[in-house]
Parts: C-alpha cells; sequence; structure tokens
C-alpha cells in the first residue's frame, strides 16, 4: 500500500512540481505555478507531507532512495529556475534549499497549529524570496 502511494506522489510531483519549473517561461510564473500546485495538493497545508512521512520510522530505510531523489528533483528544479533568473549558481542551490525547508516547516506548523496561515504565507512570500538580488 505504502509502495502505491509513493508512486501516486511521484507521479503527481512530476506533473505538478517539476514539469513547470523544468517548462519554458518568466521563473516567476514557474515558481507560481509549483506554488498553487502545492496549496492544492497540501489543502492549503491541512494534509501532511507524504515524502515527510516516508521519511521516518521504518519507512526511512524502504523509501529513503525514492524520497532523496524527489527532494533533490525538486531542489535541483528549482535551482535552475534561480539560475535562469540571474542568481549564482551556488546562490541559487541554497535559496533552493530554503524553499523546501519553508514549506515543509510550513506544513509541520499548520498541523500542529491547525492554522493555515503560516503555509499559506510561505507561499505568498516565497516567490519574491527567492528571486530577489542581493
Amino acid at each position: 500500500m505504502a509502495k502505491a502511494v509513493l508512486e501516486y506522489v511521484s507521479q503527481w510531483f512530476g506533473a505538478a512540481i517539476l514539469e513547470p519549473l523544468h517548462s519554458s517561461g518568466e521563473p516567476r510564473k514557474r515558481i507560481l505555478a509549483i506554488n498553487e500546485s502545492l496549496k492544492q495538493f497540501y489543502n492549503c497545508g491541512r494534509d501532511a507531507c507524504l515524502l515527510a512521512l516516508f521519511s521516518l520510522g521504518d519507512s526511512k530505510d524502504l523509501f529513503h532512495e525514492q524520497v532523496n531523489q524527489a527532494l533533490n528533483a525538486w531542489i535541483d528544479g528549482l535551482a535552475q529556475v534561480l539560475e535562469e533568473a540571474g542568481l549564482p549558481k551556488t546562490q541559487a542551490r541554497q535559496r533552493a534549499e530554503d524553499a523546501v525547508i519553508q514549506v515543509q516547516g510550513a506544513l509541520v506548523l499548520t498541523r500542529g497549529l491547525n492554522n493555515t496561515a503560516s503555509f499559506e504565507r510561505v507561499l505568498e512570500q516565497l516567490p519574491d524570496q527567492l528571486l530577489h538580488n542581493e
């Protein structure tokens, strides 16, 4: 059963996150597209992150490779978009990692507090945080 769920998440992730990241178009629009997908998939943060669930307990050993691949694909795809927006490679990678940390942390906080405001705020602020040049 867990394998079937992970396969579903993998297919959704490819279509809703990776395809927009690898498509052509303005970086901000691509980031906004994945944010909308995340908002829908996680029910505005009310639903748990399955990648996180598959990285805990006994599941960690069983599904480590799949979780690792999904997270790296997300980070790599987002970093590529940021590089296309003009950020240096190292900074793009760090911002992409920070974005995933923010989304995952907001999911935990939203569920723990039973309040979607933090998740929605992270998604709203993410494009500006990712694309600003310092």
